[in-house]
């Protein structure tokens, strides 16, 4: 939805979200993480809301950075490659310095 920027169900995909937020074990791997914080920062973005906007994408880079997913096997769960428009938008958003 973000992707396609389809802003007239970004309502549904922030309720949807929260939701999974409620259940600790959908955000167990940092790949999910990611996913999630960026989203929520495209959105929040979109919105106007800009230090959500910031906050989600610090977060979700913070995921993005992870290389070790504390599971049995080390490397499950990590963010392999991202989409690269929607992370440059992110690290803008953050701050970040290769932005």
């Amino acid at each position: 939805m973000v992707r396609e920027g389809k802003a007239d169900l970004y309502g549904e995909v922030v309720a949807l979200l929260e939701r999974r937020a409620e259940d600790p074990s959908s955000l167990a791997f940092p790949v999910q993480k990611y996913q999630f914080h960026l989203v929520r920062a495209v959105i929040a973005q979109e919105r106007g809301h800009r230090d959500a906007a910031v906050e989600h994408a610090r977060l979700a880079l913070d995921a993005a950075a992870r290389r070790h997913s504390n599971f049995n096997h080390p490397d499950l769960g990590l963010v392999g490659k991202p989409e690269p428009k929607l992370h440059e938008t992110i690290l803008r958003l953050a701050g970040a310095p290769n932005s």
